[in-house]
Formats: structure tokens, sequence, C-alpha cells
């Protein structure tokens, strides 16, 4: 059971910043289409989707109807492990969401804690709407979730079959530009659109191990 506070609603936020959205459209000079960028695309996906461990550092802004925050957020990901550790916004202090498929953590400054089966079912408990979450494990990747590959629709890829744009789990995921300094390449700048909530990641610090 829940215990519905003024902390738990304001540290859960945090968890909403996956479900929000830019209506910005990245430019780039030259673009393929679905029908001809299908073998770079999947040689690209690939290769990303075969990351299990990996983290980067980054600066967020997120945007909703009642209010707007930035901070900075930390993501590590461990085969399915992960942990956020955001700082900076909402007035409580750091925040740190940690979990995997079968139950996530949410843990503020001074200690105090909230316990769900998913970050989607945290959500729809206290603002009673649901979003995609899990899915973000992949689209701060810049590839579409591999777990839900038929669903992916409005695709746009770079002349070397990276995705510029993709939409997903009912959102659409706008990618501004690659880090080109490693293979495969990874994003600089993510706009995640799902409804009237907004987003934009921007990274820094990428790290891949095996």
């Amino acid at each position: 059971m829940y215990k519905k506070t003024g902390f738990v609603r304001a540290s859960l936020m945090v968890v909403y910043l996956f479900a929000i959205c830019s209506c910005s459209t990245p430019m780039f000079h030259s673009r393929l289409m679905p029908e001809n960028a299908n073998n770079l695309s999947k040689d690209h996906a690939e290769a990303i989707a075969g990351f299990n461990n990996w983290s980067f550092a980054s600066r967020f802004f997120l945007r909703s109807d009642e209010d707007s925050f930035s901070g900075d957020l930390k993501w590590k990901q461990q085969g399915d492990v992960f942990t956020l550790e955001f700082s900076g916004p909402f007035g409580v202090g750091n925040v740190v969401v940690k979990g995997n498929a079968k139950i996530v953590k949410l843990v503020t400054s001074d200690g105090q804690s909230v316990l769900a089966k998913t970050p989607e079912s945290l959500m729809e408990f206290q603002f009673g709407w649901i979003v995609p979450i899990s899915h973000f494990r992949y689209w701060v990747l810049g590839i579409p979730d591999p777990r839900l590959s038929e669903a992916v629709t409005n695709m746009a890829f770079d002349a070397t079959g990276r995705w510029i744009r993709f939409s997903q789990a009912e959102c659409n995921v706008d990618i501004l530009g690659y880090y080109e300094n490693r293979t495969p390449a990874l994003p600089r700048k993510i706009f995640v659109v799902c409804g009237e909530r907004e987003s934009r990641i921007a990274f820094r610090d990428w790290e891949v191990s095996d």
C-alpha cells in the first residue's frame, strides 16, 4: 500500500521525466526514409541493443501543464538493473530511483522511500496515468524498444541509417545529433513527446562496457 505524501508527489515527478516531450524537429542535411534504410538501421539497432552495461550524465528539462523543472540526471544500466540519480529539481534534494524488471524503489536525500513493481505503477497511483517508462532504456540509446518493434511508426533516418525520429508506445522520439567518437554512435540530445508532457535530455560522459 502506498502512502500519498507531499514528498512522494514531488519526488515522483522525477519518474515523470521519462514521460515528456518536445515538438521540436531535428535538422539534418540528409535523411533516408524507412524503405531505403532497413539494412543500415537494422545493423545499427542490433549493435546498440547489445549494450548491457552503460552509463551517462545529462542535463534535463521537463515541462507539464502545471510546472517545469530542470536538473542533472545520471543513469547507470547494468543488465536489467538501472540506477537513476537526480539532482537539482523539485526542492527535495537528490533523488535516486533504482530497480529491475520486478521492483522499483525511490529514495530521497533524507531517506524517505517508496516501492512499486514498476515505474508505470508508481505514476499511475500518484498521477492517475501510465507512461511507458520501461521503454526509455532503449530510447535514450537512440533506438526503439526492440520488444515492441512491430509498433514503430513515423520513422526517419540519417544517411548512415541511424534514427532521427520514430514513434512508439504513443510517444514521439526525436534525436538531435550523435557523438561520432565511438562506433556505434550514441545520441547527443533527445526530445520525447507523450501527450502534452515535454522533456529534453542532453547527454554527456557516455560510457559503455561489456
